[in-house]
C-alpha cells in the first residue's frame, strides 16, 4: 500500500506539471492540442481532454479542464493509467508575471490512478518519450522548464480512487475514497501530503513528507516520512526512497497491529492456526528493501508474549515469499496457537454410559497446516525455552527448513527434564494425510517428566538415556499416534515403578510370605528395553530392571491409540523362584496380578527365598 500511494502521488504531481507547463495565454482552442503535444513529448503517452477547458487570467488567473485521460503502456490490463473527472488550478498572477508558476490551489475531483508492474518487473510509471530526430547544424539547442519552478502550495484530491496491480504475483490492491491535501512548495523543497483513503474495507489515515519529490520523480534519492493508521496497523517509516515508486527503501520502520489475523486479512494474506486468536504483534528494526528483497536488521520482533531479536531477509520475488535470517528468543508458548488438546465431549445420551477409557485422551479435531504454506523459510532460532502442550524443552538451538509446505526442524542442542540431547522434526504437509518424522537422543533425562509432558503416562521414572525413531500420517492427534511406527531404547537408573510394589505381590502371593507393609511403588537400581512400534503398538521383549535382590525380566506391548497395556513381568528370587505377574489395562487404571505355577514349591523354601520386609 505504501508503494500504491507515493506512485499515485507522484502521478498526480506530473499530471498537474505538465498541464501548468503550456503557457495559459494560449487561445483556449489551441491549449488542448499543445498540451497533448507537450505530455507526448514527455511520455510518449497520450493525453486526452475530453471536456472542453476553460481559461482566464484576471482578476486570477485560473484553469479548469474536465474529462481527462492519460494513456496507459502499451502492455497495461487498462487503457487509461489515470482519469480525472475534473481539475482546477488557481495560480498566483505576479508570479506568473515573473516567469514563474505558483500555484495558490489546484483541486482535482476523482481522480483514477491505475497503476501496474508487468511481468517482467517494470512499472507502467516508466515512460519512453519518442526519440527526437537531430537538429540540423547551427539550429538552437532545445530547452525546457526548470521543474523547480513549479510551485503548488495547496493541492487537494477529493473522491480519489487508486489501485496497483502486479502481475508478477497475481495481486491487485484499491484504494478507494482518497481525500488528499497536499503541498509542494518546490519539486527541489519539502512536499508534504495528509489524507484519508478506504483499503480493503479500512479507513485509512496517511501523513507523507519528501525532501526531495523532483528528485524522487527523476529516480533520485530523497528522505521520507511515512505514517499509516488505520484500525489493524500503525505503521511509521522515517528514512530515504530511491524513485517513485521506490527502487531502494532504507531507514527505521515501526510497525504495530492489536491483531496479526486481523492485519493479515486485511492485507490480503491467508493465516490460520487452529488455536485462539494471535493478538498484538510489534515490529521494529532498519528496513533496506531493494527490488523484491527486503533486509530487516537490528529487528525487535514481539507478538503477544512472544519477544525476539535477530536479523531477517524476505524476498518477495516468487509468490510465495522466501525468508531468511537469525533470530535469539526468550519463552516460546506456542500452546495459545494450538487446538484444544482434547476432543469435545459428546452429547450426553438419555441413558447414562459407562465411559469408554480407550476413547479418551487423543483429540480428533482436525490438525491444520496451512501456516506451512504461507512461505519459504530457512531460518536458525536460538530460544529460552519452547512451550508446547506440556512439553518444555530448555535453551533450544534450531535450524528450520520449510521449502514447498515440508518442514525440516533440526534441533541442535537441547536440555529437556535435567537431560541433554538433539532431534529431528519432519513434517510434510503436502501429502495426505500429512507426514511426520522424528528422532530423538537424550542422556541423563528425567523420564518421568518426559513421558508425563509428552504422552500423559506417569508411572515410570528414573534418570538415564532415551533414543527414539519414528514416523507416522494422519490429519489429527489420534490419526497420528494410531500410525505410528519405529524403534527406541530406554537405560534408566535410580528409578520407580509407581503404583505397584511387585516384592509386596510376591510376598502376598506365596502361602506364609505376607506380612510388611506394601509400598505405592517399586523402586529400581536400572531398567532397560528396547521396543518397537508398529501402527501404534509398542512391543517390548527385553525389559530387565534390577530391583535390590529380585531381579525382574518382562515382555509385552502397549497399545498407544487405547492407552492400554498388556504386559508380563517375572520376578526372579534368589535365582530359583519365578513369580510372574501380568500388568494390563488402561494407563490410567493398571492392573497387577500374580499368576503362580499350579504346583508350588514348599512353603518352608519359599519362606527362605523371600527377603524379609
Amino acid at each position: 500500500m505504501k508503494k500504491a500511494l507515493i506512485a499515485i502521488t507522484g502521478v498526480v504531481v506530473l499530471v498537474a506539471a505538465t498541464l501548468l507547463a503550456v503557457p495559459l495565454l494560449a487561445p483556449t482552442d489551441a491549449v488542448s492540442g499543445r498540451i497533448a503535444a507537450a505530455v507526448r513529448s514527455a511520455t510518449g503517452r497520450e493525453l486526452g481532454i475530453t471536456g472542453g477547458i476553460a481559461m482566464r487570467l484576471l482578476p486570477t488567473p485560473r484553469f479548469t479542464a474536465a474529462g481527462i485521460t492519460f494513456g496507459n503502456a502499451p502492455w497495461g490490463a487498462v487503457p487509461a493509467m489515470a482519469q480525472i473527472k475534473s481539475i482546477e488550478v488557481n495560480l498566483r498572477l505576479l508570479a506568473l508575471l515573473g516567469g514563474r508558476i505558483e500555484v495558490a490551489s489546484l483541486v482535482l475531483i476523482e481522480p483514477d490512478i491505475a497503476l501496474e508492474i508487468g511481468p517482467d518487473g517494470r512499472g507502467n510509471w516508466m515512460f519512453t518519450p519518442p526519440s527526437r530526430p537531430a537538429a540540423p547544424p547551427g539550429a538552437p539547442a532545445a530547452t525546457t522548464a526548470s521543474p523547480t519552478a513549479i510551485s503548488l502550495a495547496d493541492v487537494r484530491i477529493e473522491g480519489g480512487r487508486g489501485s496497483l496491480r502486479d502481475r508478477r504475483a497475481g495481486t491487485e490492491q484499491h484504494l478507494d475514497n482518497i481525500s488528499l491535501q497536499l503541498a509542494l512548495p518546490a519539486l527541489d523543497q519539502t512536499a508534504t501530503a495528509a489524507g484519508t483513503a478506504t483499503w480493503n474495507g479500512e479507513e485509512t489515515r496517511i501523513t507523507l513528507s519528501a525532501s526531495a519529490p523532483g528528485a524522487l520523480l527523476a529516480g533520485g534519492e530523497g528522505a521520507v516520512d511515512l505514517r499509516i493508521e488505520a484500525a489493524p496497523l500503525r505503521l511509521a517509516f522515517n528514512g530515504r526512497l530511491q524513485g517513485m515508486p521506490p527502487k531502494r527503501t532504507e531507514g527505521a520502520i515501526d510497525i504495530a497491529s492489536p491483531s496479526l489475523r486481523r492485519l493479515a486479512s486485511w492485507t490480503g494474506g491467508k493465516f490460520a492456526l487452529p488455536g485462539s486468536e494471535p493478538g498484538a504483534l510489534a515490529i521494529k528494526g532498519r528496513l533496506l528493501a531493494a527490488g523484491a528483497e527486503m533486509q530487516f536488521s537490528e529487528a525487535s520482533i514481539a507478538l503477544d508474549a512472544i519477544r525476539s531479536t535477530g536479523n531477517l531477509t524476505v524476498n518477495i520475488a516468487a509468490a510465495r515469499p522466501r525468508l531468511t535470517g537469525s533470530l535469539v528468543a526468550g519463552v516460546l508458548d506456542l500452546n495459545p496457537y494450538l487446538p484444544d488438546a482434547k476432543p469435545a465431549p459428546p452429547a450426553k445420551p438419555a441413558t447414562p454410559q459407562p465411559a469408554a477409557p480407550d476413547e479418551a485422551g487423543w483429540s480428533d479435531a482436525p490438525i491444520d497446516l496451512a501456516a506451512l504454506g504461507i512461505a519459504d523459510v530457512t531460518l536458525d532460532l536460538a530460544a529460552e525455552q519452547i512451550l508446547y502442550r506440556k512439553l518444555r524443552i530448555e535453551r533450544p538451538r534450531l535450524a528450520l527448513q520449510l521449502q514447498e509446505g515440508k518442514l525440516h526442524a533440526d534441533l541442535r542442542e537441547i536440555a529437556l527434564y535435567r537431560g541433554q540431547g538433539k532431534a529431528v522434526l519432519t513434517l510434510d504437509s503436502q501429502t495426505n494425510p500429512p507426514a511426520l518424522g522424528l528422532t530423538l537422543a537424550l542422556a541423563g533425562t528425567d523420564i518421568d517428566g518426559l513421558l508425563s509432558a509428552a504422552i500423559g503416562f506417569e508411572r515410570l521414572a528414573g534418570v538415564g538415556r532415551f533414543d527414539l525413531a519414528i514416523t507416522s500420517r494422519g490429519a489429527s492427534q489420534r490419526a497420528l499416534i494410531a500410525a505410528l511406527t519405529g524403534n527406541g531404547a530406554i537405560d534408566l537408573t535410580d528409578g520407580r515403578i509407581r503404583g505397584v510394589d511387585l516384592l509386596s505381590i510376591a510376598r502376598k502371593a506365596i502361602p506364609g510370605g505376607g506380612g510388611g507393609t506394601a509400598s505405592n511403588g517399586t523402586a529400581f537400581g536400572s531398567f532397560t528395553a528396547s521396543f518397537t512400534i508398529a501402527n501404534g503398538i509398542l512391543d517390548n521383549e527385553d525389559l530387565q530392571l534390577r530391583s535390590g535382590p529380585i531381579p525382574v525380566v518382562g515382555a509385552g506391548h502397549v497399545d498407544l491409540p487405547s492407552r492400554t497395556i498388556d504386559y508380563r513381568l517375572v520376578a526372579q528370587i534368589a535365582g530359583a523362584l519365578k513369580i510372574p505377574v501380568n500388568v494390563t489395562g488402561h494407563w490410567d487404571h493398571i492392573t497387577y496380578q500374580p499368576d503362580l505355577p499350579k504346583t508350588p514349591l514348599p512353603t518352608n523354601l519359599l519362606r527362605g527365598l523371600l527377603p524379609r520386609p
